[in-house]
């Protein structure tokens, strides 16, 4: 069965708000320590403080498969990559800092230890395999490809059976110490191990004749939507219910060994009165046109996504030819 993608990101909207400000502590954009792209996450654990990022996981699974590139910059105390069940207990894998591997974890106890090295000071790449049960459960991994041991025993230590998050934590490292690491290039997902990903910031480039939403100044909508890192002082907005906005995008070209596996789209926005507003991505792939879930607005500026392992237009996987004639925007329902 073929990996199939959850939820994935390599921060590339250029925002920390991609990440509820619940589910983060002492985590930044950087642009100086990338993999991929422009942008990266620094988890910086310091001054008696840990730090984490968690994404929720989509739907309700016990079983996962993760692939990251991580750079384990210093760390003084331990890190870890794990899932959250949904009863709190962490499951998945400890940084090992004294021997820069990775050891199988489970709620606060090394189960396995590990032996294929993830040096500090670059980024490698980091697939986590985690099925939970109370008595076949797995934990595997591999580092740039390279299978580590794994660990087959218990991975449901309470009473949680699905999985709820994918975290990245950083220890408190005490006074005087500090543990930080980056992250980018991150999915999960569901049928088999991922291969390596990379995620393409395309944004808009034009509008399209459909255009309903009001520009905040001048005349061109799309123009107002396509800054990264976003611009809280150029914006479209409506109150009526049905309109829509599409933009074409600018034209994406895949290097030869490239695959296109899916298409991540994000919207942020905001409402500005106490009433209830609805607003779903919207995505037109030839003559079909896909609206994602309803989100219910806030008054601060939030994101929203949607992911389309498949191009709507054609039930098939994209090519570079769906993603150049592709048109995305959203909705007001």
């Amino acid at each position: 069965m073929a990996f199939e993608e959850l939820f994935g990101t390599g921060f590339e909207p250029g925002s920390i708000e991609i990440i509820p400000s619940g589910n983060r502590s002492r985590a930044s954009i950087n642009t100086a320590t990338v993999h991929t792209g422009t942008y990266s996450c620094e988890v910086d654990g310091d001054n008696n403080e840990s730090a984490h990022i968690r994404f929720e996981v989509p739907g309700s699974h016990s079983e996962l498969y993760i692939s990251v590139w991580l750079r384990m910059t210093h760390i003084e105390e331990y890190a870890l990559v794990t899932v959250v069940l949904s009863d709190g207990k962490k499951v998945g894998l400890r940084y090992d800092q004294a021997n820069e591997v990775w050891d199988a974890y489970v709620d606060g106890a090394v189960v396995q230890d590990g032996t294929v090295g993830h040096p500090s000071g670059d980024y490698h790449q980091l697939t986590l395999h985690v099925v939970i049960d109370d008595a076949s459960g797995t934990i595997e991994w591999k580092v740039d490809g390279n299978a580590d041991t794994s660990y087959s025993g218990d991975t449901k230590p309470g009473t949680g059976s699905t999985i709820s998050y994918v975290e990245f934590f950083a220890a408190d490292p005490g006074i005087s110490g500090y543990n930080t690491f980056y992250v980018d290039d991150f999915v999960m997902g569901t049928g088999g191990w991922p291969g390596d990903y990379r995620w393409v910031a395309v944004v808009p480039n034009a509008d399209t004749g459909q255009k309903d939403f009001t520009p905040s100044t001048g005349t061109d909508n799309y123009d107002l939507v396509n800054d990264v890192p976003p611009n809280d002082t150029e914006y479209v907005y409506t109150d009526t219910s049905g309109h829509k906005d599409l933009y074409d995008l600018a034209d994406y070209s895949p290097a030869s060994n490239e695959t296109i596996k899916c298409v991540m789209q994000w919207v942020r926005a905001k409402k500005d009165a106490a009433e209830t507003a609805l607003l779903r991505p919207l995505l037109k792939s030839g003559t079909t046109e896909s609206a994602g879930s309803s989100n219910p607005l806030t008054t601060s500026w939030e994101y929203y996504w949607e992911i389309y392992t498949e191009d709507p237009d054609t039930s098939s996987e994209w090519d570079e030819a769906g993603i150049d004639a592709l048109q995305i925007g959203q909705e007001y329902v």
